[in-house]
């Protein structure tokens, strides 16, 4: 059976780079992921990173001939012992050379405006395998109120992966609404914003953000994210939920990916 869904390729807000998405059958996106390059995307192919447990890569050297011409990627998943090849996919995915272009020009212009704002560090739960820990083993839910220091609170195996800089800019602060407090101590109030925000990396619901300089940290509810010609997404707003400080998310070591 071929796990391969689909492999994408998108221009990123770092100069000349790209992204690689693919997307695998359920189960597989926890294996190890080899990501190749070619020239002609027939022969020639060699290594330029893997991720574990991850769907998305970026090449930060996507024009190493100085050109801009078109290359090929395929991404390899090893399972077991088995090995599984996508199709390749060029540089420029399922734009046009000038769309892609349109499109990396727009990104620059955006990542230029959000840097004048917050700059935090985004971390994405890190599997869709449930937590041994603290999780019931038949339903896969949650256990109770969650101090686990190995998924912390998420209820995935290995809670988050590294974080990724990217920047937001508060819109508003939604009105607050008193709910029960997780840790069973009456009510609190959690204060609630709306964001404007760069859409890579991407980010879903119960991903967390934190901003360093204060060390407060955003607990991800929904997000929009506006696509350039309905393929590429460019920027994104966000809900997002002020943790308290008890909260076990705030034990969380801030593991960063360099930018």
């Amino acid at each position: 059976m071929q796990p391969f869904i689909d492999v994408a390729v998108s221009p990123t807000y770092g100069h000349l780079t790209a992204r690689i998405i693919w997307r695998v059958l359920p189960g597989y996106e926890k294996g190890v992921f080899f990501i190749l390059k070619s020239p002609n995307g027939v022969t020639n192919w060699r290594q330029i990173g893997f991720v574990n447990a991850r769907t998305d890569f970026e090449d930060k050297d996507l024009l190493p001939v100085g050109k801009f011409i078109e290359t090929y990627y395929k991404v390899v998943l090893q399972w077991g012992t088995e090995q599984f090849a996508s199709d390749p996919i060029g540089t420029f995915g399922k734009l046009t050379r000038e769309e892609f272009c349109a499109a990396r020009y727009i990104l620059s212009l955006e990542s230029r405006v959000m840097k004048q704002f917050t700059r935090v560090a985004a971390f994405q739960i890190a599997s869709s395998k449930p937590c041994p820990f603290c999780t019931d083993p038949d339903t896969n839910q949650k256990i109770g109120i969650s101090l686990c220091e190995h998924c912390y609170s998420t209820g995935h195996d290995g809670g988050y992966r590294p974080g990724m800089w990217t920047y937001m800019r508060l819109l508003q602060e939604a009105p607050r609404a008193k709910v029960d407090s997780p840790d069973g101590a009456g009510t609190s109030e959690p204060t609630n914003y709306k964001v404007h925000m760069l859409a890579f990396p991407g980010l879903s619901k119960d991903d967390l953000l934190v901003d360093p300089a204060t060390d407060r940290r955003y607990l991800v509810d929904l997000t929009t994210v506006s696509m350039f010609k309905g393929k590429i997404p460019i920027v994104m707003t966000a809900d997002l939920q002020l943790l308290r400080r008890n909260d076990i998310r705030y034990k969380l070591p801030l593991d960063i990916e360099k930018s």
